[in-house]
């Protein structure tokens, strides 16, 4: 009998599904006979499959991949969106139509550690994304001294479904962040059509370096699938250094040093409320101010 292992359903088409396995794989599995929900956590044969791609990516990406249709049946509400953050941890988030986060997944071994240190569920997504782009930075995982990327992937579901937030939104809330910390980089969106996710699917690759590998293409440079499924982010970033902002797809925004430290920001102050303070003026590991773990 074939070892069984959990898996949450990313997307329900008609005839298939998409998955995420506990280790970070995804799967399009053919549909079972009985109801299945985006959202839903289900057993799944351990059947051999591409495994080298979706290893825990390196310190400086972090991927949001926000799928429409999650939800857990009978046991919350029905999720339009799920948001999945990659910055060596890998953690997805099921959203609501009003833009709470309903559950939380860890897909790698740093992403149980980080949602042991980060309670999101019942956040809106915004604080919940921002919490975690801090506790990133404060695990290193985007830094002062690499090459940072943020991705951000949108993974279009079911039609007329509002996802309960704005991509621009979360943007803005990652850059800022980045920003207050003095974090360089690149921050990126994409609105991922099937017919892409299908694509990446087949090459065996991460739908943002997928599509990184697409504008590597159109832009004249040939990175190789194989360097794309297991190199750092900072040799990807070496490849395509003088030609990153032609290879970015979709919608991005570089986070500059001129920028850095000029305004103390409002996605900041809203995202992240102050604790109360012991201590006027208390910094809490080279933070300026305290901010709810």
């Amino acid at each position: 009998m074939d070892r069984k292992i959990q898996a949450m359903v990313i997307k329900v088409e008609k005839k298939t599904l998409v998955v995420i396995t506990a280790d970070g794989e995804y799967r399009r599995l053919v549909k079972p006979a009985i109801p299945v929900r985006a959202g839903q956590t289900i057993s799944i044969a351990d059947a051999p499959f591409v495994r080298n791609w979706v290893r825990p990516l390196i310190a400086g990406l972090l991927l949001l991949i926000l799928a429409a249709g999650i939800a857990k049946p009978f046991a919350m509400p029905a999720a339009v969106a799920s948001v999945s953050l990659d910055m060596t941890s890998r953690v997805e988030l099921a959203v609501s139509r009003e833009g709470k986060v309903l559950k939380a997944n860890a897909a790698n071994q740093e992403g149980e550690t980080m949602l042991r240190q980060v309670k999101v569920r019942g956040l809106h997504v915004y604080e919940a994304v921002g919490l975690i782009t801090q506790k990133a930075i404060a695990l290193n995982y985007l830094c002062r001294e690499k090459k940072n990327m943020v991705f951000a992937a949108v993974v279009e579901g079911q039609k007329g479904k509002n996802p309960g937030f704005d991509q621009g939104e979360l943007m803005r809330i990652m850059h800022d962040h980045m920003v207050w910390r003095n974090i360089q980089g690149y921050i990126v969106v994409n609105q991922i059509t099937p017919g892409e996710l299908d694509r990446a699917l087949a090459a065996g690759l991460p739908v943002n370096r997928y599509l990184l590998w697409e504008k590597s293409r159109a832009a004249g440079m040939e990175i190789s699938p194989d360097m794309l499924r297991s190199a750092s982010m900072d040799r990807l970033a070496a490849e395509v250094v003088g030609k990153m902002e032609q290879v970015l797809p979709g919608n991005w925004r570089r986070v500059r040093k001129p920028e850095l430290r000029q305004d103390i920001f409002p996605s900041i102050q809203t995202t992240m409320p102050m604790q109360r303070m012991s201590q006027p003026g208390r910094f809490i590991r080279g933070c300026p101010m305290n901010f709810r773990h």
